[in-house]
């Protein structure tokens, strides 16, 4: 028998794990991932305040790139340029469209209302004199703050969220009075946490789910990697040739981060192929997070495995100096589950 919360072996008469009395299981045993009952969020329509808010900030983007395609499209008619500047226009076009999460929120014209638990605050300097606040929830993630709210926070503590779902846009927040529902919330946790401990302590191998996951990670790189090789392609013929000069700075970044694209999707691919997970025990000794237009970043850093691209579930609940038990991918160092020792 073994202790899918402790991860330690007892002989097979004994039902209860010695250290911390939960139930055993039988090592053999072939555990299926948690499946949760699908539930809708409570929500409600939205103001008209709200709507006008979210109509503003999804025509902006469009706004913004229509005057550089009047222009670049007058050029491509006058010079007779080929089509891959219009091919690259459209592209833009369409990851605007795809990317622009408050026009989803503007279509879909309703805002949920629900209860989570608050686990970590953070203070973050986009540039010297301009700072966002950001509020970590169990379940529903980040949401940037205001210095009220951040001044104010009780960690640990529950709060009644109203938001809008795509953009993440907090339009109100104020601590949970019904203990019935944090009871709820309480019970629903608990049991979706011992059902994934228990299917993650017996996984060794990449599952359907995180195949997905570094195929998309992979798409990604691709993409970004093509427009970055499409700003570069004067140095790599040059570099082909040997003829390429490192004084120009700019041209120098542009390979340097093809190349890291290169090896990071390689990385990935290799992972993917082989589907192999491994797992190690060891002690968290920092953390950082980067936003970007494509999304946020979450790394850690371990004392022994080094440098590991986190989720921002592991984000949250991990704290610096504390050891934990690792699932990871080896090469890509993407970590897909982690546990604490106690």
């Amino acid at each position: 028998m073994y202790c899918p919360r402790c991860y330690i072996k007892f002989p097979s008469g004994e039902t209860r794990c010695p250290k911390c009395g939960g139930p055993g299981l039988p090592r053999n045993t072939l555990l299926k991932p948690a499946t949760a009952a699908p539930t809708q969020a409570p929500s409600m329509a939205m103001t008209s305040k709200q709507s006008r808010y979210h109509l503003t900030k999804a025509l902006f983007p469009f706004l913004v790139i229509t005057v550089p395609i009047i222009g670049i499209c007058t050029l491509v008619l006058a010079r007779n340029f080929t089509l891959i500047p219009l091919l690259i226009i459209i592209g833009l076009i369409v990851a605007a469209i795809a990317l622009n999460k408050h026009l989803y929120d503007f279509i879909n014209d309703v805002v949920y209302v629900e209860t989570d638990q608050l686990l970590k605050i953070e203070r973050m300097y986009i540039r010297k004199d301009y700072r966002i606040y950001v509020a970590f929830f169990k379940r529903l993630g980040d949401f940037q703050i205001d210095s009220e709210l951040y001044a104010n926070a009780q960690l640990q503590s529950f709060y009644r969220i109203m938001y809008s779902p795509k953009s993440k846009k907090l339009w109100n927040i104020k601590l949970e009075s019904n203990q019935a529902a944090i009871d709820q919330l309480l019970n629903t946790q608990e049991v979706e946490d011992l059902k994934n401990t228990e299917y993650l302590a017996a996984q060794s191998r990449l599952s359907l789910n995180q195949r997905k996951e570094i195929i998309k990670m992979m798409l990604m790189n691709l993409g970004l990697g093509v427009i970055v090789a499409f700003f570069a392609r004067g140095s790599i013929e040059q570099l082909i040739a040997g003829s390429f000069s490192f004084s120009n700075l700019v041209q120098v970044l542009f390979l340097f981060m093809l190349w890291m694209l290169i090896i990071q999707t390689a990385f990935q691919l290799i992972d993917l192929i082989t589907g192999k997970l491994e797992s190690s025990i060891d002690i968290c000794i920092g953390f950082d997070r980067r936003s970007s237009p494509l999304g946020n970043r979450y790394t850690a850093k371990f004392q022994q495995l080094g440098k590991t691209f986190v989720n921002q579930q592991h984000y949250m609940h991990m704290r610096k100096g504390e050891r934990y038990r690792i699932v990871y991918s080896r090469w890509s160092k993407l970590v897909w589950d982690v546990q604490k020792i106690t």
